[in-house]
């Protein structure tokens, strides 16, 4: 979009501005963060050509190092990202002197719970997509891995396996039996897991066990991870 155009080249601006021996960990940050912070924003502020304006202000915030603490290299910064969006949109509020509406906070809501909400939502949403898109690029390469089926699963939890079975069948167009169905759906569940694991590996500046499964357990991921988590 024209918006997330704007926003790369507000980026790339910046850029020459980072020391070039952390760009790189700049880059992996802004290419990993940026679309469900504006995510955040569009919900937060029910505006997207203001979230989009934030967006960039966001980024230019951390590239002056406005918030002393943000480095991509020292603990997990999705927590710091959370900090400074709450900053931003209660300044968003307090520039134009106006109530926060209802629609942004929910029922109970401060605004500081209602932006660590909406952060975590839009950060697992985005996860989950990144690992689908993954587990589908793989599918061609493993008729054990098929994600039909985690689809059937969610859409059609109650019935039995022969009936999923039937089902699947008709979508990859091939013969499924009970027995195999059950395989697809462990090697492909498994296959997700891991790649859910891995796209919280490669988010973390500082990925080991405890954090990746501490950062799972934030996002309510750890229920589909099992023990896939390696040190």
């Amino acid at each position: 979009s024209g918006s997330g155009s704007a926003s790369t080249t507000s980026w790339n601006l910046a850029h020459a501005s980072i020391p070039r021996d952390a760009r790189d960990v700049w880059t992996r940050v802004f290419s990993h963060y940026d679309e469900p912070i504006r995510r955040s924003l569009r919900r937060l502020v029910r505006n997207p050509d203001v979230a989009d304006d934030l967006n960039q202000e966001f980024w230019m915030r951390f590239l002056r190092g406005d918030f002393s603490g943000a480095t991509p290299t020292r603990g997990r910064f999705r927590n710091l990202i959370k900090t400074v969006l709450i900053h931003l949109v209660a300044d968003y509020y307090r520039r134009g002197g106006k109530e926060v509406p209802a629609s942004a906070l929910g029922d109970g809501f401060t605004l500081v719970a209602r932006i660590a909400n909406h952060h975590a939502d839009d950060w697992r949403q985005e996860l989950i997509e990144r690992a689908l898109a993954a587990l589908s690029r793989e599918t061609g390469q493993s008729k054990q891995v098929v994600p039909e089926a985690l689809e059937l699963e969610q859409d059609a939890a109650a019935a039995k396996s022969a009936e999923k079975a039937a089902r699947l069948a008709e979508r990859i167009g091939r013969a499924v039996s009970p027995e195999n169905y059950r395989q697809i759906l462990h090697r492909t569940r498994t296959r997700f897991a891991e790649l859910i694991v891995d796209e919280v590996r490669h988010s973390l500046t500082d990925p080991t066990p405890e954090t990746i499964r501490e950062e799972l357990a934030e996002l309510d991921l750890l229920r589909y991870c099992g023990d896939t988590i390696a040190a």
